[in-house]
């Protein structure tokens, strides 16, 4: 074939004969920076243009962690192109050959992703993998560098931005960080990395509710992304309802049906998913739900124990060999452990340095796992910080776990005094955290403090009462044979400025469903709602004020679902959508008049004509 040139997406010339092959590479650059599953588009280049030297280091790249052998034959076709290579092919395949070298440094193929950033700046794929070394370097600084010199070139690109705010993020420059996330957004909202960035933000400042709405609303466009950018966006959803002191089911339910289920996809990658299931499951042993998630965790270390998983991604080996401990696989956990030490030993002496930090901490996470807190403080040190261990690859909300793991530590061993030290100080940078406050509390009490204590606990049920979002879930009310009418009190907050709620029911044979909203037994309350509705809420007011007035008028002929009653129990399922905020108050479900109230704890199944606990397997 006579060779010829091409310009990829990026406007740089490529040696290639193929617009077949032009296609496929400029559809890898998009699964890159998209974070997409389909990123083996790069293998049709290959097979578009077997001499395309550009096509050929780009495939050797992504078959290098899973089938070296092959990378190695990629490498070596693009090698053999070089005399007829452009300059672009040229300098992209220095700086990725030299990434794939044995032994490398990782400075040094940062400077030659650099050089070549400089050359042809509008590459947002060598950037975002010359930000990817970076991030395993733990240098931020690095990489924020590193977009800041391409960035004139790109102001209004997709993706630029959101590449531009993680690093912010990882410097602590918070408000630039959200600056930069909502151009990116503004450029493409469905730029997954600006996403995100954003989500880090809200986290970071513990506005859990705008985290959760705004990352559920953009979880649509999350069906293409790969195994570890979908249940990684999840992995935060969930952290946020959790440390937004939500219903820990809610919690679970994302592991369950948005994390692990993630496995059942045919092109799914294993490893990516068990990263973020193992990384929600540590928190929520630091959390105190080591009695729910058992079950959980016992699943997982067995897929774990499979060493296809090990040495994969450095984050995933420290998380688990907790995994394999907690879960009692102590010798698997000790294989690890030292497979982890002999390859540090053939590494170079500055990266030999650089990753013993890492294996301090896995063997710090093996006692934690073993329940050895003195050994585990021992090795952490009288003055850890998470954000000291950055190496393994890991953001600084991945990281604060290990904080949370130190801190129970501290207060496990009794050393009330530091653990009282180190929290108040987490405290002053996120102070909208329950959890946190719920340490500093068990820390004064053991210090003996209890008007200190007694503060901490006030902040703490203030922060859990007042949280911003909730969501109740499915509350299954079983309707027995009765003659008696009845009411369903549930306690949660109603906000000045935003309501809604859905209402749906079924089979529910005698029964006028209504609702009633108020902090004070009186309809009253539902007339001031009004005032303080934004337009789009009206109707779904005045539906429930009506559908109120009918249920306690008998002799109306328009309402809904009236029939005779029936011996055998009927359901009326009641979802909550409820965006809270500010006045306690209750949720009354009303069938009639001279209501008989059965106080209902926490959402399930009751059977309101005796007044207690139906269990519905019996």
């Amino acid at each position: 074939m006579e060779r010829g040139v091409k310009l990829d997406k990026w406007g740089y010339k490529v040696t290639t004969s193929s617009q077949a092959c032009i296609s496929a590479i400029n559809a890898y650059y998009l699964q890159v920076l998209s974070f997409g599953r389909q990123k083996c588009v790069i293998l049709e280049a290959v097979a578009h243009d077997k001499d395309c030297a550009l096509a050929n280091i780009l495939a050797a790249h992504f078959l290098y962690a899973s089938n070296p052998s092959q990378a190695a034959s990629l490498l070596e076709a693009s090698k053999s192109q070089l005399e007829q290579a452009t300059l672009y092919e040229k300098l992209v395949f220095d700086a990725i050959s030299y990434l794939m070298s044995r032994d490398r440094d990782d400075e040094v193929a940062c400077e030659l992703h650099s050089k070549l950033l400089k050359e042809f700046p509008r590459d947002l794929v060598s950037l975002k993998r010359a930000q990817l070394l970076c991030f395993h370097m733990g240098r931020p600084d690095l990489s924020l560098s590193l977009v800041h010199q391409v960035l004139p070139q790109n102001e209004e690109e997709s993706y630029v931005h959101g590449m531009l705010a993680f690093p912010l993020l990882e410097l602590g420059h918070v408000k630039d960080a959200e600056e930069a996330a909502r151009r990116g957004l503004e450029i493409n909202k469905q730029d997954i990395w600006a996403q995100h960035d954003l989500c880090h933000v809200f986290q970071y400042e513990c506005r859990f509710i705008e985290a959760v709405e705004f990352m559920e609303g953009c979880s649509s466009s999350w069906s293409s992304c790969s195994s570890f950018m979908l249940t990684h966006n999840w992995w935060h959803v969930a952290l946020c309802y959790l440390e937004g002191h939500a219903p820990i089911e809610r919690v679970l339910e994302i592991y369950d049906h948005h994390m692990w289920n993630e496995l059942n996809k045919t092109n799914a990658v294993s490893a990516e998913v068990y990263i973020n299931a193992v990384a929600l499951l540590l928190r929520l042993c630091v959390h105190g739900k080591m009695d729910i998630i058992g079950n959980h965790l016992k699943i997982l270390a067995e897929c774990l124990t499979d060493q296809a998983n090990w040495y994969i991604d450095w984050q995933l080996d420290v998380l688990t060999v907790w995994a394999l401990a907690k879960a009692g696989e102590f010798s698997k956990a000790e294989d690890l452990l030292n497979g982890l030490e002999n390859r540090i030993s053939r590494m170079n002496k500055k990266k030999q340095q650089l990753k013993q930090r890492g294996i301090v901490l896995a063997e710090a996470l093996y006692a934690y796992g073993k329940g050895n807190d003195k050994r585990g403080l021992e090795l952490l040190g009288p003055d850890f910080d998470a954000n000291d261990f950055k190496m393994i690859g890991a953001s600084d909300e991945q990281l604060d776990v290990f904080n949370e793991v130190w801190y129970t530590m501290l207060l496990n061993a009794g050393e009330a005094m530091r653990a009282i030290e180190v929290i108040e100080k987490r405290i002053k940078k996120r102070e909208g955290f329950p959890f946190l406050w719920r340490l500093l509390e068990k820390g004064y009490k053991l210090a003996n403090r209890p008007e200190a204590a007694k503060v901490a606990n006030e902040k703490a049920r203030a922060l859990e009462s007042s949280v911003h979002h909730c969501e109740l879930g499915v509350v299954n009310i079983v309707l027995g044979s009765c003659l008696h009418h009845f009411v369903t009190p549930l306690k949660f907050t109603i906000p000045g400025e935003v309501f809604m709620t859905t209402i749906g029911y079924s089979n529910c044979v005698g029964l006028v469903p209504s609702l009633l909203l108020y902090p004070e037994p009186t309809p009253a309350w539902l007339d001031q709602l009004f005032q303080a509705a934004p337009p789009e809420v009206m109707a779904i007011l005045q539906n429930q004020k009506e559908l109120h007035e009918q249920s306690l008028n008998p002799k109306s002929t328009d309402q809904p679902h009236r029939g005779s009653r029936t011996s055998k129990p009927d359901t009326l399922t009641v979802e909550l959508f409820l965006h809270l905020n500010g006045v306690v108050g209750q949720l009354f479900i009303t069938s009639g008049s001279e209501p008989v109230c059965v106080h209902l704890e926490e959402p399930g199944a009751w059977d309101l004509s005796k007044g207690e606990l139906w269990d519905p397997s019996s």
